[in-house]
């Protein structure tokens, strides 16, 4: 945890040249050039997240169920910085990350359409219906779109950011990535 911490704060002191796509530290020591500007850039950072999912009609393994621990990472930009110096503070987007992902936490993932959502519900499971075949693909694009959606209804007066990218990673290394397109 300490590390991911460390982690996340180092992240945070990069800065990405919008024009020239070259990463500088913010140490003072350059400063735009006409023409380029500034886009400060964190990455929030999920530990893990286990939930069980199956993929309905699919031809393999993954038809059965069976469960993951995800690593959930997402990246965040605004125009510019906050009234603090921050382009969100690390415990709001944490929280609305953490807001986003709870239906999935220890759950049972299925397609809406599966027919064994009506059957373990009745045994009394948790199961999350999903509108999508529960890929890591469609689960990364949904958080993407949820965290966005969640910023957008918190966002402060005169300062907004959004989430660009989503990173769905099952502990086999397995990555999908959802971003936000240009």
């Amino acid at each position: 945890m300490e590390l991911l911490r460390r982690r996340s704060v180092a992240v945070r002191s990069l800065w990405r040249v919008r024009d020239s796509r070259a990463w500088v530290r913010n140490c003072g020591s350059r400063r735009p050039t006409h023409g380029e500007s500034l886009m400060p850039s964190i990455v929030c950072t999920v530990e893990s997240l286990p939930y069980a999912h199956r993929l309905h009609g699919y031809n393999g393994r993954c038809a059965r169920i069976h469960g993951h621990n995800a690593r959930v990472e997402v990246t965040v930009e605004a125009a510019g910085l906050d009234a603090q110096g921050f382009v969100v503070d690390f415990y709001v987007a944490r929280a609305i990350i953490a807001r986003v992902l709870s239906r999935f936490d220890h759950a049972l993932v299925v397609c809406e359409r599966d027919p064994v959502v009506t059957l373990l519900r009745a045994a009394g499971e948790h199961v999350e219906p999903f509108h999508a075949p529960p890929t890591a693909e469609h689960l990364a694009r949904y958080v993407l779109e949820a965290v966005n959606a969640e910023a957008a209804r918190e966002a402060s007066p005169g300062h907004s950011w959004r989430a660009t990218r989503a990173t769905w990673q099952e502990e086999q290394g397995f990555v999908a990535v959802a971003e936000v397109e240009p």
